[in-house]
């Protein structure tokens, strides 16, 4: 029997010979093949066209377009070039066989043909067709799992992620429903992540809560099971049998029994187990092969990749904040997962530095120890936290001062009022410190603040061995001056930054309120390393 598909192969007999066509066709049917038939090579064309047959039987001598001009064509078209082609011809001789060879057939046979010889060839050919399809299929399913995996490199926040690896998992890859469960490796317990294919929403809340332990998830992954780095594990539930009693069911054939499960480990590069790929229920009703199960783990392998992805995106988001806010953070990760940093580059920014006052005395009489736990921890905390609720990213601690960037890695168009009123802001929260190192230590410790606007290049700087998100530039140098100069307890700002802010807030009056600021001149001042008097402001809260 000729069987290539649950139907027979299909099989094109094209010949101007009712009488051939016929006895062709009582032939392959008799051994399980399905026949169409076309009387000239035009016909034949059409009928491949219109439903791409198995393999075809071709004769040479045909009018309107004879067999050789047909394989030709047919040998052309990339879409059906593939199907092979069986040359029948009554001529005899190797110049006959070299023109059907090199007009593309993959047989040539000649009439009258030896059924023996001709059914051999039929199923040689269809052997080789149908592991030219499974290559074809395996081929567009690769393509199509790098596709849908690209999606996934682009969730970084990892809810978002596991609801993505079921939803697509469940669109293109065969199985009606889909879980994710992750491990804990600290905790060995597997808990369900997101569950896709579940229309009752009270299952899927319920199926969100089960947690497994690893250990007994283990217990489940016995080596009878595992079909590639997967495990398929049967439904042993027993059944009713009339003559047997009880007994564990065996589907019929290869039939997708109902509490079968298929589990495809997320292991990324390296090793790191980050849980399962649960499927249930398949489109066709049937178990997996070998090539579709290492399809699910070529996707398994990608959506791991991505959930390595997303936590080094949490850990790196997480290392931003402790120094910016959650806007400033999110930015400055999303820009370096996306792959190498940026070159930095020129743009406007504002600058603040603080320093204490009567550090260095304080110093001398305290030890090192004491000067960090009780003087610089509490401080760069305090005034960290300040610096971040107005999104201020805290750029380095320096000695007993602190330096911050307003209006990195984007502008806002509030950077100079933003800045600002954190400047002011500090100081207040640095009222209750200055009071509690007086009662324990007995000394005064003040804190300046000065500000400064310009343009700066921003970004990533320092060599292959350690980098620093910072600002380089002479703004940086005048706010450094500028916080020389400023008092305890007081913030300047230069000019150009009090025009900054003044603008921004007659353009947008409802920011008043949220920045309640305003400024009291002082004498021009010449300030190292600038030329000419420089003119500095007071910066108050407008109360």
């Amino acid at each position: 029997m000729l069987h290539n598909s649950a139907k027979g192969p299909l099989i094109l007999v094209a010949d101007d010979s009712r009488d051939v066509r016929r006895n062709l066709q009582k032939l392959l049917e008799y051994h399980g093949c399905r026949v169409c038939t076309a009387d000239d090579g035009q016909g034949a064309l059409e009928a491949i066209r219109r439903h791409p047959p198995d393999l075809v039987l071709l004769d040479v001598n045909m009018p309107r377009l004879d067999g050789l001009a047909t394989v030709r064509l047919l040998k052309a078209d990339r879409d059906v070039g593939h199907i092979p082609v069986i040359l029948l011809t009554a001529l005899s001789g190797a110049e006959s066989l070299l023109h059907g060879l090199d007009a593309g057939a993959d047989e040539f046979l000649s009439k009258p043909v030896d059924e023996p010889e001709l059914l051999a060839r039929v199923r040689s050919l269809l052997r080789i067709k149908q592991q030219h399809d499974r290559l074809r299929d395996y081929q567009d399913h690769l393509a199509q799992l790098l596709r849908i995996s690209e999606q996934l490199l682009t969730r970084l926040e990892p809810q978002q992620l596991l609801s993505a690896i079921v939803e697509l998992a469940t669109q293109h890859l065969g199985f009606r429903r889909c879980i994710v469960t992750v491990l804990d490796p600290q905790t060995g317990i597997l808990k369900v992540g997101a569950v896709a294919g579940v229309s009752d929403r009270k299952t899927v809340a319920a199926l969100t809560r089960t947690t497994y332990r690893w250990a007994a998830v283990q217990a489940l992954l016995r080596p009878e099971y595992r079909i590639s780095e997967s495990y398929l594990i049967p439904d042993e539930t027993p059944v009713r049998n009339r003559r047997n009693g009880h007994k564990p069911a065996t589907p019929v054939g290869n039939e997708w029994r109902p509490q079968d499960n298929l589990l495809v480990p997320l292991r990324a590069t390296g090793g790191t187990l980050y849980g399962f790929l649960s499927f249930d229920t398949p489109h066709d009703g049937l178990r997996p092969g070998v090539e579709q199960i290492q399809l699910l783990e070529l996707f398994a392998h990608q959506a791991a990749a991505a959930m390595q992805n997303a936590h080094l995106y949490a850990d790196l988001h997480q290392q931003y904040a402790r120094y910016v806010g959650p806007v400033v953070a999110a930015q400055l990760t999303a820009r370096t997962a996306a792959g190498p940093p940026a070159p930095p580059v020129e743009q406007d920014v504002v600058v603040l530095f603080s320093d204490l006052r009567g550090f260095t005395a304080l110093s001398e009489g305290l030890s090192p120890q004491e000067l960090v736990n009780e003087v610089l921890n509490p401080y760069f905390s305090h005034m960290t936290d300040v610096i971040v609720a107005y999104d201020g990213m805290v750029d380095k601690f320096l000695g007993d001062g602190i330096m911050a960037l307003f209006g990195v890695p984007q502008k806002r168009g509030d950077e100079a009022a933003r800045a600002i009123t954190a400047a002011l802001a500090m100081q207040e929260a640095f009222q209750p410190l200055q009071a509690e190192w007086h009662a324990r230590l007995g000394r005064d410790i003040g804190m300046g603040i000065g500000l400064a606007s310009g343009k700066a290049i921003v970004g990533s700087i320092g060599s292959s061995h350690r980098t620093d998100y910072t600002a380089i530039g002479s703004v940086v140098n005048l706010a450094s001056r500028v916080t020389d100069l400023t008092p305890t307890g007081q913030v300047w700002a230069t000019a150009e930054l009090k025009l900054l802010a003044e603008t921004y807030l007659l353009a947008h009056p409802a920011a008043g309120p949220r920045y309640p600021i305003t400024f009291r001149p002082l004498m021009p001042t010449t300030i190292k390393g600038t030329s000419g008097m420089q003119s500095l402001y007071v910066c108050l809260v407008n109360t």
